[in-house]
């Protein structure tokens, strides 16, 4: 669990904080109680800040079919379903 600091306090110690935010993950900094800041590693801050693919990056990264995929899927049934009459 995060340890909580008053923004006196963090102020006071912020060697410290920072040395926690490291060792054992983020401090949180209040105001008169409010949570309004968080103190991360600089590890922690790249992990959230890390690009996250796009939806088309992800499809243009499928792997590819081999010939023989390909020629299973070619040879599947032809059914086009049946009529219907509106």
């Amino acid at each position: 669990m995060p340890k909580r600091w008053t923004l006196q306090d963090a102020k006071a110690h912020l060697s410290e904080v920072i040395r926690l935010a490291n060792l054992h993950g983020p401090q949180i900094v209040t105001c008169r109680g409010v949570e309004r800041a968080v103190v991360l590693s600089s590890e922690e801050y790249r992990k959230l800040k890390s690009e996250k693919p796009t939806f088309v990056d992800v499809l243009l990264n499928v792997p590819k079919l081999d010939d023989e995929d390909v020629d299973m899927i070619n040879q599947s049934s032809r059914d086009q379903g049946r009529k219907v009459e509106f």
